[in-house]
């Protein structure tokens, strides 16, 4: 897929084989995506718990593996 993508991203995945990655959902930007995860992950707990401490007890599984490092990454 990382062929793919190189390709997509300059011009030359013929139109027809994009398309029908596209119909199936791929994901063009993996490292995009992971950003776009990860504020989305951010907002939803900011809503819920008023902070983004996500190293406290208050967050989940998923928002402390995904959300922490995130956060981290993204004040950079």
């Amino acid at each position: 897929m990382q062929r793919r993508r190189f390709l997509h991203r300059h011009g030359k995945l013929p139109a027809d084989r994009a398309a029908a990655f596209q119909a199936l959902g791929i994901v063009w930007d993996p490292h995009a995506q992971d950003w776009r995860d990860g504020l989305a992950d951010c907002q939803d707990f900011y809503a819920a718990h008023g902070h983004l401490d996500i190293r406290g007890k208050t967050a989940g599984t998923r928002i402390k593996a995904l959300g922490a490092t995130w956060v981290t990454r993204a004040q950079r």
